[in-house]
């Protein structure tokens, strides 16, 4: 693997948010379908713009296999993403809700990777169970993701 896998896998606890049109995302929008979930540090800058660009290209270079994945930003502070971002994305879920939501998801995914040497602006990998089991450093390659993602679709029954 290119990535770093996160052993064991860590499940994802109970939470609440919501996107811009109001839909619920919660444990039961990982269900049945791959994620890459990524929570900029910040403000959307060069990085943030970078991993979506990543994570859309990644998703698209799986062809067939694209449906089995999803895209999922969680800004940290709550502020959207620009518009002109957002259209350029199509099917990328950014999700909203209230701040304390946006932290518990945020600390689950750092108690997660605890053990393991910090990683800043990483895109994180989400199986089917909602499980968080792998990451990516923002400076890897996406033909790297991709084998690695490549690979999981292949040998994954689920999803």
């Amino acid at each position: 693997s290119r990535g770093e896998l996160i052993e064991p896998a860590v499940p994802f606890e109970p939470f609440a948010l919501s996107d811009a049109e109001g839909e619920t995302i919660d444990l039961e929008t990982f269900r049945g379908l791959w994620t890459m979930l990524y929570v900029p540090s910040g403000p959307c800058g060069e990085t943030c713009e970078r991993n979506l660009y990543h994570m859309r290209q990644v998703r698209l270079a799986l062809n067939h296999r694209m449906t089995r994945v999803q895209r999922l930003v969680v800004p940290p502070s709550g502020a959207p993403l620009r518009e002109a971002l957002v259209a350029e994305h199509p099917g990328l879920i950014v999700a909203a809700g209230e701040p304390d939501a946006r932290a518990s998801l945020i600390r689950q995914i750092a108690a997660a990777q605890a053990d393991m040497a910090p990683l800043e602006e990483a895109i994180y990998l989400v199986d089917p169970f909602g499980n968080l089991m792998m990451r990516f450093a923002s400076d890897l390659p996406p033909k790297s993701m991709l084998k690695d993602v490549k690979h999981l679709l292949k040998v994954s029954r689920i999803g």
